[in-house]
């Protein structure tokens, strides 16, 4: 029997011989799952290993960008909020001080006149 032969069920078999072969194939796969994890697991760290400093440093980028874009948008935020303030709140109080001193001089001029 060629190797082809034995890697594949035949369509001819009965079913139970063709159930008695599934179940060798699984119990097969458990064997070389036992057999070739530990290989498996090390190949997969050896080759996982160089990409790690690239990750690292794409996913400090993306924070950095993340935190500019944040900052950015909190500023932003921060002057509209001022400004709709700003409309509504009255003057601030450099804006107060100001009114204040033209007050007191239009007094002073006033107090002159009179």
């Amino acid at each position: 029997m060629t190797e082809e032969e034995t890697s594949q069920p035949s369509t001819a078999e009965p079913p139970k011989a063709s159930g008695k072969r599934l179940y060798l194939a699984a119990l097969g796969i458990t064997v070389v799952a036992r057999e070739e994890g530990r290989r498996l697991f090390e190949y997969l760290v050896e080759r996982g290993t160089p990409m790690e400093e690239p990750v690292k440093e794409r996913s400090a980028a993306i924070q950095k960008k993340t935190r500019e874009d944040l900052s950015r948008a909190g500023e932003a935020i921060g002057r509209a909020v001022g400004k709709a303030f700003g409309r509504y709140a009255g003057p601030n109080r450099e804006e107060v001080a100001d009114l204040t001193a033209k007050v007191d001089r239009l007094d002073a001029r006033v107090a002159k006149l009179g």
